[in-house]
């Protein structure tokens, strides 16, 4: 699963001049041959993939995110690593540190309460509850998560859409 290596890593693996191996990898990245993404440097054709266990542990996951629908499992321990895989892959979100949504449930809730948004402007916790027959325990973190994802912000004793000309 790894996504690349740092240039000291890839140093540490040759006998080459740091000088050198900079001039080298700049030239390669410059070229299109590696790919530079923050600190880290991987081959054009290099993606991350799962073994086949840890492929039947992700989907095993998702089936138990999905089976549990607005109200996911806050205990369920599955490897950083695989997780990590998924939220990059996009097949889950996560809100807060121990609650995780499918990315299909996720956006079935976004899509309700953007819906919720345009009946009535204000959207509230008691709504988010009644909406999804869920606890607070969800509620909040998810409601903070739209608002840091510029999708909503706080208003009153609620949320409205998120308007960049406010």
């Amino acid at each position: 699963l790894q996504k690349g290596a740092s240039k000291e890593q890839i140093s540490s693996f040759t006998n080459i001049n740091s000088e050198i191996l900079s001039i080298l990898l700049n030239n390669l990245i410059e070229s299109e041959e590696l790919v530079q993404k923050h600190s880290l440097i991987k081959l054009k054709s290099h993606s991350t993939k799962l073994s086949e266990n840890q492929n039947k542990q992700a989907k095993k996951y998702i089936e138990i995110l999905e089976s549990n629908f607005y109200s996911p499992p806050t205990n369920y321990d599955v490897e950083k690593n695989i997780l990590n895989f998924l939220i990059e892959k996009n097949k889950v979100v996560k809100i807060s540190d121990n609650i995780i949504y499918s990315i299909t449930t996720y956006n079935q809730m976004l899509s309700k309460i953007k819906n919720a948004l345009l009946e009535n402007n204000l959207f509230k916790v008691d709504d988010f509850k009644k909406l999804f027959n869920t606890t607070r325990k969800y509620t909040i973190p998810f409601l903070e998560h739209l608002d840091e994802s510029s999708i909503t912000r706080r208003h009153k004793d609620g949320r409205i859409k998120f308007d960049i000309n406010a």
